[in-house]
């Protein structure tokens, strides 16, 4: 029957397992140490791991000199810290003894494209701002060629202004002005495409007009001459002569 061929052979679909995100930081780090609001006066609502309740909490972020046991979101904090134990980290230090008895391939440097203009995002000198907060943040040194901290105040700084070193060196290291001279030819073709036409437009206009302004001139003379020309006849002409004649 039906019935039969069901139960021998559709089997139900078991339920998929529950993969817990992999633990991948040092629970004394992440986890264990407290809250830290940090000396700057900044206002930021970030997630903490508080051991006493076993659970995530938010707590006032000043901007600096903070610790791990920072988040920016809840779920961040639930998937590093809860459910762990000091027991965690003790087995940590073993796989990453572990770990680092083997040596590991370098891998191969993608270098992303040089995106922004030079003498902006490369050139400018490094601008701390008006702002009074204090964050880490690189800027390109054009002296050395290389990438550096500087502390950023918050507000009104530059675009020589970059969150890690990785994204610095992608946008400038192995640049140079050659690369804002192309940009500035760039910028000058896409120019001339667009006034070229607007002067070539205008040209003709002028030329146009000045047509319209000729042929009206044009018209108007040779309305005056045909309004002489009826006014002055031929006989006016031979009476003209003859009274020369006589006086002469």
């Amino acid at each position: 029957s039906e019935k039969e061929c069901r139960d021998r052979c559709i089997v139900s679909k078991p339920e998929p397992a529950k993969v817990q995100a992999p633990k991948t930081v040092s629970y004394s780090e992440y986890c264990a140490a407290p809250s830290l609001t940090g000396p700057c006066r900044a206002s930021f609502s970030r997630w903490y791991y508080d051991t006493t309740s076993g659970q995530c909490a938010t707590f006032t972020y000043g901007g600096c000199r903070g610790n791990k046991n920072n988040y920016l979101s809840e779920d961040d904090c639930v998937k590093n810290c809860v459910g762990r134990s000091d027991d965690d980290h003790t087995s940590e230090q073993t796989v990453l003894h572990r770990y680092t008895t083997v040596s590991k391939p370098e891998p191969a440097k993608v270098q992303a494209p040089k995106t922004g203009s030079y003498s902006e995002y490369c050139a400018a000198p490094s601008l701390t701002g008006l702002c009074r907060a204090s964050f880490s943040r690189w800027y390109y040194d054009t002296t050395s060629g290389q990438c550096a901290t500087f502390i950023y105040g918050g507000c009104r700084g530059n675009k020589n202004n970059y969150l890690s070193e990785d994204d610095c060196v992608k946008n400038c290291v192995g640049r140079s002005d050659d690369d804002h001279t192309s940009d500035q030819t760039v910028l000058h073709k896409s120019m001339t495409t667009v006034v070229l036409p607007i002067l070539l437009a205008m040209l003709a206009g002028i030329l146009l007009f000045a047509m319209i302004v000729f042929f009206v001139k044009m018209a108007k003379k040779n309305q005056r001459d045909a309004a002489l020309g009826a006014i002055w006849s031929p006989i006016d002409d031979k009476e003209c002569l003859m009274n020369n004649a006589y006086t002469i």
